[in-house]
């Protein structure tokens, strides 16, 4: 029969089907999980929260930009970090932190983004963000990513009490400390997909090269007749 639903849920993440001989539209939201046992307490709690139309995913970041190319409008990275954030209550986080931690967390957590960016549609966007306050895992982990993808821009997030702006000139970020909210410590980030400025970028970057080897070229031609003229 032909099925039609209605959903509220706007802002979860979403994949949307159309199946082409009922022109039917339906949502689906995806969460993923790398390590088993979390992703077992993952979908145990979306099935106490009532969460429906959800697939609880056990998959590594790879495996999901391959099976899913462009395919999801929306992306929350909840990334793995070094947990500063979590500090003021959390004693095992502060015995297990080390800078080395903290460099290992920014390399992969730069890993799950290019993954993510994959997976992304034209026109969606990536939340990301770490309960760490790490300049490496956050800031500079932005800034590492957008470096290589010139497809994305940094996207608004809507203001709110104890929000404070991020750091390394990336102003649209949002940092989250304790002591002004009454909570633990976030980093957020948004990150809007948009492949006309990437087009406009590229063109940009070719006619500035095109520019560069016609002067050089011109320069050298000079050159050349100079030393014809001044050869014995």
């Amino acid at each position: 029969g032909k099925m039609q639903k209605k959903y509220s849920e706007k802002d979860d993440t979403e994949i949307q089907r159309y199946c082409s001989n009922q022109h039917t539209k339906y949502t689906v939201k995806s969460f993923n999980e790398i390590i088993k046992n979390r992703a077992l307490i993952l979908s145990q709690n979306v099935e106490r929260m009532g969460i429906r139309n959800c697939a609880v995913l056990n998959e590594t970041p790879d495996r999901l930009a391959e099976k899913f190319p462009s395919y999801f409008e929306k992306i929350l990275v909840d990334a793995p970090c070094s947990g500063e954030g979590m500090f003021h209550k959390n004693d095992q986080a502060k015995e297990k932190w080390s800078y080395e931690n903290v460099l290992m967390c920014a390399k992969r957590q730069i890993h799950i983004l290019d993954c993510a960016a994959k997976m992304l549609c034209d026109g969606g966007q990536i939340v990301y963000s770490t309960c760490t306050f790490s300049v490496e895992e956050n800031e500079g982990v932005i800034s590492e990513f957008l470096k290589f993808h010139y497809e994305f821009e940094m996207g608004d997030i809507e203001p709110s009490e104890g929000f404070s702006k991020g750091e390394l000139d990336l102003q649209k970020a949002v940092r989250v400390y304790p002591h002004k909210v009454g909570g633990d410590g976030h980093f957020v980030a948004r990150l809007v997909k948009n492949k006309k400025q990437a087009y406009y970028f590229i063109k940009i970057c070719l006619k500035l090269l095109k520019t560069r080897i016609l002067k050089s070229f011109c320069i050298n031609h000079k050159q050349l007749h100079i030393m014809k003229f001044c050869r014995f």
